[in-house]
């Protein structure tokens, strides 16, 4: 997460401004100042044990956006995760309308599913619905951690060839190939090797195929067949936009 050294944000701000990036930005004004510091400690410690970032953020107000657009623009702005395989989350709680959502960058939509999120946001309003908006971040925060302290996001391997016939599940490979064809919700990409992989895309996107050259940043699903989850990718110098 591009940040800067972490400031206590004190006083509500603007509901047409969003605060400034922080791991916690407590724009509404809801927390105290240990309540906070425990906060970042959580985050820094996930961080430094799993490489996800995670930001909290509250807020009055969404300056009239859907909770959900207000959190995936800040998410995006604020460019929370790492560079490439888009580990980024956000959670946003609007005290205003009494609403929570939780952002999830591409990559982490394969860690936690749409099931995942309806449990974290769960056990985080038994707490908010009464205004415990600590103890509602601290119990999304947890609920996260148990799901994703096993996952990797380091490269493990830089070629397709590299990986070995066995154990490979899990591990992020990042490799040079070109796209052989499109079918549904997968692309086929050959490297310069000549190894075949179904390079799947998330359920419902659909690729803007505008390079046929691609940098995959990607996840192993199974060896036998090769099948690998997108994270991102880069067409030539720029970042494609398929999503």
């Amino acid at each position: 997460m591009r940040v800067a050294p972490l400031l206590l944000l004190v006083g509500c701000q603007p509901a047409h401004r969003a605060p400034d990036p922080d791991w916690v930005a407590d724009a509404a004004a809801v927390l105290s100042a240990a309540e906070e510091s425990e906060l970042v400690d959580m985050l820094l410690t996930l961080n430094d044990n799993t490489a996800v970032e995670l930001t909290c953020v509250t807020v009055h107000g969404t300056a009239d956006q859907p909770i959900s657009v207000y959190a995936d623009d800040l998410l995006q702005r604020w460019e929370v995760g790492l560079s490439g395989v888009f580990n980024g989350l956000a959670i946003v709680v609007d005290t205003k309308e009494r609403q929570v959502h939780l952002s999830r960058g591409v990559g982490m939509r394969w860690v936690l599913a749409d099931d995942d999120v309806h449990v974290i946001i769960e056990a985080m309003t038994i707490h908010l619905k009464d205004d415990e908006y600590f103890q509602g971040l601290r119990a999304g925060i947890e609920e996260i951690v148990r799901r994703v302290e096993g996952v990797s996001w380091n490269v493990a391997y830089y070629d397709l060839m590299s990986l070995p016939s066995e154990g490979a599940e899990g591990a992020i490979v990042s490799f040079t190939g070109t796209v052989q064809r499109v079918s549904g919700d997968t692309v086929f990409v050959m490297d310069e090797d000549s190894v075949l992989a179904s390079v799947l895309l998330l359920p419902g996107t659909t690729p803007m195929v505008t390079e046929e050259l691609w940098y995959v940043h990607a996840r192993v699903k199974t060896r036998k067949p090769l099948e690998v989850q997108l994270l991102g990718l880069e067409a030539g110098e720029a970042v494609a936009d398929i999503f």
